[in-house]
């Protein structure tokens, strides 16, 4: 969590300084979908989840013993679909990385993209 708020802080102050191009948005997008799939990521994922999701679950221990494997799973599709520099909903936009010499994006359409999600 600490490296998306220092990417999206870093990308707020270059694009303070200068408009920011489809290639700084990929290497964001990119950057993201590699940190959340990364085994100790998802490892921290596991037990943010095991914490929050399974003493609320109508077998709390059924919960702890598969819900690691099963996250893991998710998270290697989930992280690397959503987190795409070629989706619509990141980069491949024409305002973003459309024709070249087409404008760049704004800070707040970038952070935007990336808090789509939510």
């Amino acid at each position: 969590m600490k490296l998306i708020i220092a990417l999206s802080c870093l990308l707020a102050v270059a694009s303070a300084t200068s408009e920011a191009t489809c290639e700084d948005c990929q290497a964001v997008v990119m950057t993201l979908s590699a940190y959340l799939s990364a085994e100790e990521s998802v490892g921290r994922q596991v037990e943010v989840l095991l914490a929050e999701v399974c003493p609320q679950a109508e077998s709390p221990e059924d919960c702890v013993e598969q819900l690691p494997a099963f996250w893991g799973r998710i998270a290697m599709v989930l992280w690397p679909g959503y987190f795409n520099p070629d989706a619509e909903w990141m980069c491949a936009t024409e305002d973003v990385c459309g024709a070249p010499g087409t404008r760049g994006m704004t800070c707040d359409e970038c952070l935007g993209g990336i808090r789509g999600g939510h």
